[in-house]
């Protein structure tokens, strides 16, 4: 009649899937903390983001050299991003609009060209940025000082000859 074939199954190892690279790593080689699992080669970096107070699991942010990575829809802590201070009050609402780099060769044969394609190919955020008071105050004296010297230079262009 016919013939069956046996195959042979190798026994099932209990993996996990490590909640800081996403690779799967065999639960002997990984640690456990709460409810995820994070394998040797990511355990300083998660260590580290714990310290810094960063939440866990799915959506969390990290460094990768000098930019901060951020899922989309998390917000940031309330501490301030220039000293990790507290912040207190609101902090600033921005809207990033970025695209690759590759998109500025387009400026060499048409503005318009390139402004349509940046929008269309274009990656945007809303952002909400905190400062800790003395953060905030210094940014608001910079601002304070920019506009009063450019004033300042508007009416030195329209009087001319009052200074002489």
């Amino acid at each position: 009649m016919g013939s069956s074939v046996m195959a042979e199954v190798a026994p099932a190892t209990d993996e996990g899937r490590c909640a800081e690279c996403g690779k799967t790593w065999p639960k002997t080689e990984m640690i456990r903390f709460g409810e995820v699992w994070i394998c040797g080669d990511c355990k300083a970096a998660f260590v580290q983001r714990l310290q810094e107070g960063v939440s866990i699991g799915g959506s969390q942010m990290w460094r990768s050299g000098k930019k901060l990575v951020v899922p989309k829809g998390m917000t940031l802590p309330d501490r301030c991003v220039k000293c990790n201070a507290p912040t207190e009050g609101p902090g600033l609402v921005r809207n990033l609009l970025w695209h690759p780099a590759w998109i500025y060769l387009l400026l060499f044969f048409n503005l318009l060209v390139y402004l349509v394609v940046a929008m269309v190919v274009g990656k945007r955020a809303k952002v909400t940025i905190g400062l800790c008071n003395p953060h905030r105050r210094k940014r608001r004296n910079a601002i304070i000082a920019f506009w009063s010297i450019f004033a300042g230079s508007l009416g030195l262009f329209f009087v001319p000859g009052s200074l002489t």
